[in-house]
This record gives structure tokens, sequence and C-alpha cells, in this order.
């Protein structure tokens, strides 16, 4: 899928095979896992529609090749030419070279595209193996810590910490779900890596649902309903992955291979094919020395003290009075919080699960919780925004308040004369205190 998404994004020319890199100056960096990449859709930002710019990394391959792993394009794996220049295991047309030095470095792909690159200062980012079904009972399988399987039968949320193998965890693998787009459904998959990187999940009757900040209440599925050591079947071997269709109302199917029971070794099974269990497919990544540090903290969250429980969040609460939704329910939740009501200390609670201050409420107003707030004159909330961090300067549809709808023009074209001073303020980090609330009712507006 993600050659055929390259290959719809971009079709325009190739690059001068003469000024390939030198391999030598980013080869080191592509086997630490410290080179990545960034790319955005010029056309769709062009005509002013909301585009995230998906950010890559680039992995070692056990068979020493190169692969991308984005959020948008999914996997692509290349091999790395004697000229230094990366070109698809597949797609062979699809080539990429690095070209210019430091800030101005970027990649410049055979399809006339050109995405930013850079190296990172964070730790060593690993490829991950499978998370998925083997035999139960097999060398492979793995089990969960005690309190962490306590936890999930109790319905609380836990990260997925595992006692077999200790030190290691059932993680995301990668940060943003992907996306097939003619199905309606989003996807992440699932793998075994460092317990630092643990998932964040609960049980909801059997079914297992992620609270991964970007997949909170996708739930756990089978891929193809391959009841078979690892899942293979006309697809390939695969891992298991957390889903959500477009319609919702399909996630929680019975019927559908979305079923697992957490067993009396603390293995999880499908509830379908009870003689398989959760495993490993691949080898495991080298753990870090600060694992010490790292699992006693996340133990004492599994045994009882998850970060945020639902039950505090109640999310769909809030009424959206005919506001979009976001990209999941955590994220509607906070766009419908900071739109129509005044309750800052629940918008804090949602940041702090995980909700996402540039969200919005789709493309056709582009409107993150901030706007919401400068729009309908809510200025305690605007303030409690901007203090956790919310963007500033983020485009939006104006709705007739200015010329790019940022939340400083919805709030002066709003007459919401304070909040544009706060929002001022912010922007030109002057450190004076900000005022207390106005005594103003919130907008009428009701389209945004």
């Amino acid at each position: 899928m993600g050659i055929l998404v390259l290959l719809a994004f971009y079709a325009r020319w190739r690059p001068n095979p003469s000024s390939a890199p030198d391999v030598g100056r980013w080869a080191p960096l592509l086997r630490e896992g410290l080179l990545f990449g960034s790319y955005k859709d010029h056309h769709t930002r062009s005509v002013g529609l909301e585009h995230t710019v998906e950010t890559f990394r680039f992995v070692r391959t056990e068979a020493g090749r190169v692969a991308t792993v984005g959020s948008l394009s999914g996997r692509n794996e290349y091999i790395v030419r004697p000229d230094g220049v990366l070109q698809h295991v597949y797609a062979r047309m699809i080539t990429a070279e690095l070209r210019g030095e430091g800030e101005d470095a970027e990649f410049v792909w055979s399809h006339g595209y050109k995405s930013a690159a850079f190296p990172s200062d964070k730790p060593q980012k690993v490829e991950v193996p499978d998370c998925t079904l083997v035999k139960a009972h097999a060398a492979e399988s793995v089990k969960l810590l005690p309190e962490v399987a306590q936890a999930l039968r109790a319905g609380r949320t836990t990260p997925l910490l595992l006692a077999s193998p200790p030190g290691y965890a059932i993680v995301p693998k990668t940060d943003e779900p992907q996306r097939i787009d003619e199905w309606g459904v989003n996807y992440q998959q699932l793998g075994i890596g460092p317990a630092s990187e643990a998932l964040q999940a609960k049980m909801r009757g059997k079914f297992l649902l992620s609270q991964h900040p970007a997949t909170r209440d996708y739930v756990l599925d089978v891929p193809f309903a391959a009841y078979k050591v690892h899942c293979e079947g006309e697809h390939g071997k695969l891992p298991l992955a957390v889903i959500s269709w477009d319609d919702r109302s399909r996630n929680l199917d019975a019927d559908a291979p979305r079923t697992f029971v957490v067993n009396a070794d603390n293995s999880i099974s499908p509830t379908k094919a009870t003689h398989l269990a959760f495993g490993i497919r691949g080898v495991l990544p080298l753990l870090g020395s600060a694992l010490g540090a790292q699992m006693a903290e996340l133990k004492l969250q599994a045994g009882g003290k998850p970060t945020v429980e639902d039950a505090d969040l109640d999310l769909g609460s809030t009424p959206s009075h005919g506001n979009p939704r976001s990209t999941n329910d955590l994220n509607s939740e906070l766009n419908n919080v900071a739109r129509n009501t005044d309750d800052t200390a629940r918008a804090r609670a949602l940041v702090k699960a995980g909700a996402d201050l540039r969200s919005t409420n789709g493309p056709t107003w582009r409107h993150t919780p901030l706007h919401q707030a400068a729009y309908h004159g809510r200025y305690e909330m605007a303030k409690t925004l901007v203090e956790l961090g919310a963007p500033l300067d983020l485009h939006s549809n104006p709705c007739g308040r200015g010329a790019t709808g940022t939340p400083l023009e919805l709030a002066r074209g709003g007459g919401h004369h304070q909040i544009a001073d706060m929002l001022e303020k912010a922007a030109g980090g002057k450190k004076g205190r900000v005022s207390p609330s106005p005594q103003q009712s919130s907008s009428a507006y009701q389209s945004s």
C-alpha cells in the first residue's frame, strides 16, 4: 500500500544523478536510527486545506537495506546504491538523493518531490519485531506482568508490560495510525519493544482497546481473521493491529475477530482461537541501561494507578451543538469542551490524557480548541489552553473574521478584546500577568 500511496502522491521528474551524495555522510545516521525526514503536500497546502506534515524515520532492516517508516506513506524499503542513492526495492523508478548541507539538507525524489532531511538527537529508534499470534505455550509466546493482567481484567487502563520476555512490552510500531481509504479504516500495527514505549490499553468486556493518544479506543483486531501462526494468510505474515472504522459502530463487533481473553497464565488469546496466544515474530531490540527506573515507574502505573481513568473523562458527555468530530474521541471531547464550556479543569485532564492541542474539527473548519475558545469568547478556556501549549498561529476557516483565521483574528473579529490582548502578549513572549475573566457571553455562532 505504501508504494501505491507514493506513486499516487508524486509523479514528476527525475533528479540529475550527477549530484549523488557521498553515502558516508548519512549512512552512520541511518545505522543509528537518527536520520529523519518530513514532507508536506504542497498542492494541498497551496489551496488552503489542512494537511499534516508527515515525519518519517529511516531504519536498517535485517537484510541490510534501508526502510522509511511514516504515518501516511506506510513502510517502504530501499537499497543503497554504490553512488549513495536510495532506490526502492520493488518500484525501482523511485529513488532519492540527499542534497545540501546542514539546515539546507533535503531529499530530492525521482517523482519530483522534495523533503526536508534532518538528524535527530533523540534516543536510538529501532524497528521492533511483530506482536502476532503463535502457538500457546510456544517459546515465542509472551506473558503480561501479573499486575498488568489484573488491571486488564478489572477494566483499568494499563501499560502492556511483559513478564516474559522481561523488560519488554507490547508497543505501537508507528507513532500515528495508517489508513486504507478504500475500506474506510485506520490502523496501528503492534510490536514487541522496550517497556518505555508500552502501549496503554484497557479491556471493555472482551474487547481490548488502545489508549494511545493517537489511537484512543481503537480496538484490537486479528488481521483478516487469520487465526494462524503469525496471522499468515493471503497477505503474508502480519502483526496484530488496533483498528477503527469510519463507521465506529463497526468497531465493537463480537462476530468480528476482535474478542480476546487474558488467560490464567497471563498470556492473551483470541476467544475464537485459544490454542493461539500473543507472541513475537522477529528479533528483539537490545534494552537500554535506564531500564530499571523505567520499569519501576511503569509497574507502579500498572498496579492500579493509571494516568487517567475513563470514568473521570466520560468521553462524549459534552454536547457538540453541531460541532464536527475531530480525529478521535479524546480530541473531539477537547474541541467540544473548548467550544461549548468553561470547564478548564476538564480541558487540563483531557490534555493530560493525551488530547492533541493541534487537532481540529475537520478540514472544513480547521478549528483547534484554542480557535474555538477564541471564537466563542471563552477567556479562561483560551488562557488555559495557551498555558498548556496550544499553538497560536495555526490558520483556519476565518468565518468572516480576518484573512487567515488565526485564534487572534477570530477573537478580535468577534470583539473579544481581552482574549485578543492575551493572545498578543503570549505571541510576543511578554511576561505580564494575564488579566481576569471578562464578564461577557460567548458568541452565538454555531457552525464552527
